[in-house]
């Protein structure tokens, strides 16, 4: 029906902006892999990446979770000049990479999931984020997104705990 074709387009997480078994050896490689995929569905302009690795010098986003398995949430400011459509590309890795810390930025965490996020409303990011804060405290799903094997699993998930 229209309206699927419509409703799809208009969600911001997709089955082709998940990478499932993501080889990289370092954040910026991360980074860098889930920005070309929001960059080629054209959700974000060509200064995306460029703003997401400076703000991560200055903000980290890894996040150490109770379950063990360490998250970033690599993002630039909410602006339109960055973001065309809200997304979200996720990177689950097969070894975790170092990301530096949200809470203590010297010190580094392993990371095993990348949520990279394109936002450019500010209100849309404060809402998003409370709700990724709310899985990353929910160590079985963490557990079930770290050994997803199929990128439709990861969006079913996430669909249903974001509400999207």
């Amino acid at each position: 029906a229209a309206s699927d074709v419509y409703k799809r387009q208009d969600d911001m997480l997709s089955e082709d902006a998940v990478i499932i078994g993501m080889e990289c050896e370092t954040a910026e490689e991360a980074i860098r892999k889930l920005a070309e995929v929001l960059y080629k569905k054209g959700c974000v302009k060509d200064n995306f990446l460029t703003a997401v690795l400076e703000r991560e010098k200055e903000f980290p986003t890894g996040l150490p979770t109770a379950s063990g398995i360490g998250v970033a949430i690599p993002h630039t400011d909410a602006d339109p000049k960055y973001v065309k459509t809200p997304a979200l590309a996720i990177g689950v890795l097969t070894k975790p990479v170092n990301f530096r810390r949200m809470d203590e930025p010297s010190q580094n965490v392993p990371v095993h999931i990348v949520f990279l996020l394109a936002v450019n409303k500010p209100e849309g990011y404060t809402n998003f984020l409370r709700k990724l804060s709310a899985i990353f405290q929910d160590a079985s799903t963490l557990h079930t997104l770290k050994n997803a094997t199929d990128p439709r699993k990861v969006v079913e998930i996430l669909r249903n705990k974001l509400e999207l």
